[in-house]
């Protein structure tokens, strides 16, 4: 496999020192238990009991403490509600939109959704129009941003001169309906992008193709999975032009007829679809359209384990965006008696630390508890008693959570790790959230499934070069190989500077320009943070043993350099040159044979047995060794 190593070198500046320092290891947010709680049902005699464990912390750094946070809500999605808003206490779930044209639609989800909760639920009284003003910045920054990422054909990409992508252009279009009702969105653009989609993408049998893939795979949720490609694809750009629908058919004549003909596609395709997640959004779609019925409504219904949720094994997020998804063809179709245990799975999905975890869960949650809210307002009938036993303190906790103050969360801390006791009686139903957060260790060596990483830091040697003022320089060395079966596209490596350190923007410029460009870009966090964070992007990271057996490359040389090389068909040898003498762009690059260019004839095996070749046999052999161990010298 093909090992990619990047060097860069953090300094230490030299500015006024800074009490920076911050508690060893990661901080870690462990979600102890999420449980429902609805004493008439799940209780002994009308009384709930829950018994919480401590949470295990055997990783926790010694000398430092944790904090237990135990939540409590009578409202499906307040807490996240509360979440998105509030960024002090949850600074991840609401961030300033920055980055690429995916990663500004990564940051502007949540917060276009949580507004819309609030406004379709009008609570705004119970967090203040101030916050919601903010949110609306945030939003607006986001949207201007975006723009710079809209190509000349209307559509959109990850960066201008990439190829535009299918799925990111029809979330554009999707999220940036939804913000109409919050800012002003510019027609042109919405429309633009949906006559790109159906005039450029959409194919005569109404299938929708893609041509551009999303770098971040992170955000297209279930979509990611390879099975049933053109049936997800359709289904959500069907999903995406509804919601542009009301804006945009005046605009574009064939926005209907599109519609139609891909439902026809995902009609006469749904009875043989196998994934949950398809069924799911395909039902949704049809849905939309009127066409889920019949044999394709008892397919719809049949997929769903224990009718409450549409489920793949080991795939969580997927699970919650699809279920989402069926949620809202629920709600179209009405079936008020399907729809309970799925709101109350989704409901006890969430874990705290930012929605549910990703771009399409997050924001398909959001949608379809707020629509749920929406259609099925009666909750009148929710008085629940609960009562929190800690052995630390002298009594117990008690809160009353009534229907009109379903959505606040109630909070408790406590900073010892300890079992403790949860009792709940009346009527309704809530939930019941316990977090503990610590530090934990740093593993020596942690492998996730797809990428091998290695990292090393050391003093960097005297004869290198470092900034001007530098009071410290390090030598930062990361080798990453894909694990994977294909190579791996974008990749990004999230890198936290040392505290005090800061990358040396010499080398990276090194990397990411030149005729090899080691790297695609980078990033610097340019916000308010005790770290330094450098963000970098690899084009690929392929799967491969260097290069092809047998893969032609060009040489050239002057003419009359050829007769004195005396270079024979079929051996080997050793070529080395400047980086300097390498014409044009990967892959098709020209080696110039200059006079810089060192040329060896590598002996055969057997001729590596004779006398007179053994002390250049065993050279080379410790030249391969060092380069395969430390690359070419900088």
């Amino acid at each position: 496999m093909l090992t990619s190593c990047l060097s860069v070198c953090p300094f230490i500046p030299d500015f006024p020192s800074l009490n920076i320092a911050q508690p060893e290891g990661i901080r870690m947010n462990k979600t102890v238990v999420v449980r429902t709680l609805n004493p008439e049902n799940l209780g002994q005699n009308g009384v709930q009991r829950e018994e919480v464990e401590a949470a295990d912390l055997s990783d926790q750094v010694p000398d430092t403490e944790s904090e237990t946070r135990i939540l409590l809500q009578g409202n499906p999605v307040a807490q996240m509600v509360e979440d998105a808003i509030d960024a002090e206490r949850l600074e991840h779930l609401i961030v300033t939109p920055s980055g690429c044209g995916e990663q500004i639609m990564i940051g502007m989800t949540p917060t276009v959704i949580a507004v819309h909760y609030l406004d379709q639920t009008e609570q705004w009284n119970k967090f203040g129009p101030d916050k919601r003003q903010e949110a609306l910045e945030l939003i607006k920054k986001g949207y201007t941003q975006e723009l710079s990422y809209r190509q000349p054909n209307k559509a959109f990409a990850a960066f201008p001169d990439r190829t535009p992508s299918t799925w990111l252009t029809a979330y554009v279009v999707k999220v940036f309906s939804l913000a109409s009702n919050l800012i002003a969105i510019d027609s042109e653009v919405l429309c633009g992008a949906v006559k790109w989609l159906i005039l450029e993408k959409q194919k005569p049998d109404g299938v929708f193709q893609e041509d551009g893939p999303v770098i971040h795979q992170e955000m297209i949720g279930g979509f990611k999975n390879a099975e049933e490609k053109d049936v997800s694809l359709t289904a959500f750009v069907v999903i995406a032009l509804q919601e542009a629908k009301e804006i945009c058919e005046g605009q574009v004549n064939s926005l209907g007829g599109s519609i139609n003909k891909a439902g026809d596609f995902l009609e006469a395709q749904y009875e043989n679809l196998r994934r949950p997640y398809t069924v799911a959004i395909a039902g949704y779609a049809l849905a939309q359209l009127d066409k889920l019925h019949g044999s394709r409504l008892n397919k719809f219904l049949n997929t769903a384990t224990e009718k409450n949720r549409w489920e793949e094994p080991g795939q969580r997020l997927y699970n919650v965006e699809a279920t989402s998804y069926a949620l809202l063809a629920l709600l179209l179709l009405k079936d008020f008696d399907f729809v309970p245990p799925v709101v109350r799975w989704l409901n006890e999905q969430r874990y705290y630390g930012g929605g549910y975890g990703s771009t399409q869960a997050t924001f398909m949650v959001f949608q379809a508890l707020a629509q749920y809210q929406q259609d099925v307002p009666d909750h009148d009938d929710l008085n629940l008693d609960v009562s929190i036993n800690l052995p630390s303190r002298s009594a117990p906790v008690v809160h009353r959570i009534l229907w009109d103050s379903a959505s606040l969360l109630r909070s408790e801390e406590t900073k010892e790790n300890e079992a403790f006791t949860v009792t709940a009686k009346g009527k309704g139903q809530g939930t019941l959230s316990v977090v503990t957060m610590y530090h934990a260790k740093v593993k020596g060596r942690a492998t996730c499934k797809k990428f091998d990483l290695r990292v090393n830091i050391r003093p960097a040697p005297e004869p290198v070069k470092k900034p001007q003022d530098a009071k410290s320089t390090m030598y930062l060395e990361i080798c990453t190989r894909y694990l994977g079966d294909n190579d791996a596209t974008m990749s990004i490596l999230d890198i936290s500077m040392m505290t005090g350190f800061a990358p040396d923007i010499g080398d990276l410029n090194l990397l990411s320009s030149g005729t090899d460009r080691y790297i695609s870009k980078y990033e610097l966090n340019k916000a308010f943070t005790n770290k330094n964070t450098l963000i970098i992007y690899l084009d690929k990271v392929r799967l491969a043993l260097g290069v092809q057996v047998g893969q032609e490359r060009k040489f050239i040389s002057h003419i009359k350099c050829r007769a004195s090389l005396k270079l024979q068909e079929g051996k080997h040898y050793l070529t080395w040159g400047l980086s300097s003498d390498l014409w044009g762009r990967k892959p098709n690059i020209s080696y110039i044979i200059g006079k810089d260019t060192w040329v060896e004839l590598w002996p055969e095996a057997d001729e590596c047995q004779d006398q007179e070749n053994q002390k250049l046999c065993q050279d080379l052999a410790s030249f391969t060794e060092n380069m395969i161990a430390f690359g070419c010298p900088n």
